[in-house]
Order: C-alpha cells, then structure tokens, then sequence
C-alpha cells in the first residue's frame, strides 16, 4: 500500500497552515474545479478564510464541528479540505472538498469523506454536493462513498457559467 495512502488524518484549521493554503488553491488545476474561492489565491484570501471559520464556531458551532483539513499524519503537510456546511432545511449539508495535485489518484479523498460522513453520520439526514462537470475524479470520490446522481444544474464563477453535476446521500 501507498505509505501516503496510509499517512493521512483528519484535523481542525491551524492559520499556520496559510502558506500551503495559498499555495494549493492558486493551482488552476485545483482553483478550476472549485465554485467559490478566488483566483489566484492570496495571502488575504486565506486570512478572510480563517476569520469566516473563528466567527462560524461562535455563530453556526454545529457546521463548525464538520470542517476538517487533511494532513499528512507523520509532518501535519496541509494535503487538502472536506468540509460539510448546514443549509437551510434542518439536517441537511452540503459537501465540498479538495485535494492538492500531488495526491490525486490514490484513493485519499474517497477515503477521506468516508471519515467525514463516519464523524456527522449520527447529525445529518441528508448530504448534497455538486461537482464541476468533466471532473471525474471528483464524481467517482461521491460514488465510492453511496453518493447517486441526481441531475444537472449550472454555476456561476467570475461571471463564467459551467455545467455541474449534482449528487446526494440520504442518511439512514
């Protein structure tokens, strides 16, 4: 098995993890699958990030319990995001993730929003996610973990519309 398969965890947000934030997600490979953050990615974009998290703990804690980073365990290395934020209608979330480039490909992310969905299986009844159509990475990453599509739907990002594919998961 892949040792970096095996050497990742799930942890809270650390601000000293910013640097690697910027780096990541001013990847265009990475920027160009995601809705909303910028691009590229800054230094300030990273700081308003942090802050938007501190006053969710204090103002929505029961999203705030559901956003973890991924590290690789053995140097704590910023590898990626999974992420479920409530909606409106109760028990519902939305799932967003992504993963640095380096590690596409050898199963981390399915893995890592299987733990996701372990830690808030008991809180949520339902889970949505949209992901950019073409990116089959990401669709597989959904199907891996019980995840059926459930139509199409448009997204807006710097006033360029694109195709999304739209999946959800009902808790039992």
């Amino acid at each position: 098995m892949d040792s970096v398969f095996s050497d990742f965890c799930l942890s809270r947000h650390n601000r000293s993890d910013a640097p690697q934030l910027v780096k990541h997600l001013s990847n265009p490979s990475i920027a160009n699958n995601l809705k909303n953050p910028p691009f590229p990615y800054t230094e300030a974009d990273a700081k308003k990030w942090y802050d938007f998290l501190d006053n969710e703990k204090e103002s929505r804690p029961r999203t705030a319990r559901f956003r973890w980073t991924i590290r690789q365990c053995s140097s704590s290395e910023l590898m990626g995001d999974v992420s479920l934020e409530e909606l409106d209608e109760p028990g519902t979330y939305r799932l967003g993730y992504w993963l640095a480039e380096d590690y596409w490909g050898k199963g981390i992310m399915s893995n890592a929003v299987a733990q996701a969905l372990n830690m808030a299986r008991e809180h949520v009844s339902k889970i949505v996610a949209n992901v950019k159509e073409e990116n089959w990475g990401s669709r597989r990453v959904l199907e891996k973990n019980g995840f059926k599509y459930i139509g199409n739907d448009v997204a807006l990002k710097e006033e360029e519309v694109f195709g999304m594919w739209k999946f959800e998961l009902e808790i039992k």
